[in-house]
Formats: structure tokens, sequence, C-alpha cells
């Protein structure tokens, strides 16, 4: 539990190993916003707003900010203390960058990957694997 008892550098490494752990989706993207009183992101029926699928653009709006702003955290990080986690964790980070930018190249759907629908991630429209396939 985050607290005024812990040192900094204590309230640093709760943070960063959160994001590490809990804050990607399956396809390596971050969230930009989770819900925080159940730890988890936003799914369909967490939300009350008269929108189309704001469960999507509560956990994505952001998430190439997001991902920078923790990719530049570990860079700092390394530098100042030379510690290899910042790597993997910067390397994860540009991994949801890499992942982010890569919804807007055009999408050969034989390929698989992520796609996109109205700016959102089409969760439903992704290729099945192809095991389940055959």
């Amino acid at each position: 539990m985050l607290g005024p008892e812990m040192s900094v550098a204590d309230r640093i490494g709760l943070i960063d190993r959160f994001m590490h752990e809990r804050y990607y989706d399956p396809t390596g993207l971050i969230y930009s916003h989770i819900n925080w009183d159940k730890e988890r992101p936003f799914i369909a029926d967490d939300s009350t707003m008269p929108a189309p699928e704001p469960w999507q653009w509560m956990s994505y709006e952001n998430s190439p900010f997001i991902s920078g702003i923790f990719l530049t955290a570990q860079c700092y990080r390394y530098q100042a203390t030379r510690d290899p986690e910042a790597l993997e964790y910067g390397r994860r980070a540009y991994g949801s960058i890499d992942a982010n930018y890569r919804l807007t190249e055009q999408r050969d759907p034989a390929a698989g990957g992520l796609s996109q629908k109205a700016g959102f991630i089409d969760l439903a429209a992704q290729p099945r694997s192809r095991k389940s396939s055959s």
C-alpha cells in the first residue's frame, strides 16, 4: 500500500512495478486510465456515460502519451542508477508506443495484428490464433 510512511524510493519502486506489471493490455498497449477502485482496466459495465464504447476511450485515449512519460522516466532512471530493470521497463514502454503507431498503418487483415474501428481497438475483430482457426 502506497503511504507517507514509505521512503520516496520505495514509493517510486511501487509505482514503477505497478505500471510494469498491471498497466499493459494483452496487445502491449499501456492503458491511459484504469478503474482505480478495482485496480483494473475499464470494462463496459463500468460506464454509464452516453458515448460509443466509453470503456475503450477511457482505457486508451492517451496511451501514447502515458507510454512516452513512462519511457522517459525509465530513461532518466537508468541514467541516474544504471539499474538494468529500468532498461526492461523502458523496452516495454517503447513497445507500447510502437503498438500504438502500428494501429495507424495500412492493415492487411490476413497479416494479423491489431485492428481499430473509429479510433478504438476493435477487440472483436482481432484475428483468431492459427490454432483455433483450423
